[in-house]
């Protein structure tokens, strides 16, 4: 595997290619760099792979060269240190990353995940879309979501609700009768979509607003428009209509 890396700070450069010669087999570091103008010139001319890409650089950021760049054919994971939006960005459009000290478990799971992917050229609609966020995150209407087999591109509108399975999140959708299971936490979308009218209807339960019909009181469930019951806890009750209420007011 043909690999880049970009990552201004020394120290954390050395470590990462230790742990990829550690854990990798059959890889070739065929390039690296410290700025933005640097790894945009040589990703363009050496056409890696796989981009292991820092946030911070000292012209810019890792957005600026993905923005930047005119080949996107890679995977790409990000190595950075904690950022609240970084981290939401990713999640939404699958993008894998790697938080800052890497977590060797952590990077074996991510080349696993590389490994399993079938075509790279899922990863430029991840980077594409990952851009679109970048610029208006407000503003969302499709997730990125990356099973084992597949990478799903859904509209926000048709995922009716989210329920979660130990440690892993099913989603269920208008348009779709397959199963949907990611291996991320009901949390993590929880955390990605609470800003677009979804809110936690229960423990194991994330709802889209826009498709309650109503609630059932004496049941304690929530009722949607296709007719498919989802329960309410009783703690939550009160915050869902509150949430319902706003939503219909706009």
């Amino acid at each position: 595997m043909r690999i880049f890396i970009v990552e201004d700070e020394k120290e954390s450069l050395d470590y990462l290619k230790s742990v990829i010669g550690d854990t990798c087999d059959n890889y070739n570091i065929i390039g690296e760099a410290a700025t933005v103008k640097e790894a945009v010139e040589k990703i363009n001319n050496t056409k890696p792979e796989l981009v292991f890409m820092d946030i911070g650089l000292p012209d810019g950021n890792g957005f600026d060269v993905l923005g930047k760049l005119d080949y996107k054919d890679f995977w790409l994971v990000f190595v950075t240190a904690y950022d609240n939006f970084a981290l939401k960005a990713f999640k939404v459009n699958a993008i894998d990353y790697l938080l800052k000290p890497i977590n060797i478990e952590e990077f074996k799971n991510a080349m696993e995940k590389i490994k399993n992917m079938s075509s790279l050229s899922k990863e430029t609609v991840k980077i594409s879309n990952l851009l679109n966020y970048i610029k208006s995150p407000e503003r969302i209407s499709q997730i990125l979501v990356n099973t084992s087999d597949n990478l799903y591109v859904l509209n926000l509108h048709d995922i009716l609700y989210l329920k979660s399975e130990s440690n892993y999140t099913k989603f269920f959708t208008a348009d779709l009768n397959e199963e949907i299971i990611v291996s991320r936490t009901l949390k993590d979308y929880e955390e990605i979509l609470k800003d677009h009218n979804f809110i936690r209807t229960h423990n194991s339960f994330l709802v889209n607003l826009s498709w309650i019909a109503k609630i059932i009181k004496k049941e304690n469930v929530v009722e949607l428009k296709n007719g498919v019951k989802v329960p309410i806890s009783a703690r939550k009750k009160e915050v869902v209509v509150k949430e319902l209420n706003r939503f219909i007011k706009g």
